[in-house]
């Protein structure tokens, strides 16, 4: 019905998506659906040059910090910041706890 009424107003082609949101999508052959964020993460290490960084484990404290205070290059810091909060907040929920308080930071 949806799909019929958007028909009715607009030019409408139905493809398989890839890339939805920066999110892969594959079909597999049994029917279930394989969503990746690779391509999304390598762009974003390529954009602020951070491809070779190390991961690290960390524990996220309810607690603020004065650490944000010295970030040099805020703006910088900000935009890496709201891409990674897309990125956790699309289909990471684990994440975006953490990727939310630093981006708290920003403001």
């Amino acid at each position: 019905m949806f799909l019929g009424l958007l028909q009715e107003e607009f030019k409408v082609t139905i493809v398989s998506p890839e890339y939805i949101l920066g999110m892969q999508i594959m079909c597999q052959s049994d029917g279930s659906i394989f969503m990746s964020q690779k391509a999304y993460t390598n762009k974003i290490l390529k954009k602020f040059n951070t491809t070779k960084a190390k991961g690290v484990s960390m524990t996220a404290s309810r607690e603020d910090s004065d650490n944000h205070k010295n970030v040099t290059g805020k703006l910088l810091y900000c935009e890496a910041a709201s891409s990674f909060l897309y990125l956790a907040a699309a289909t990471r929920p684990d994440v975006a706890f953490t990727v939310n308080k630093v981006h708290g930071h920003t403001s």
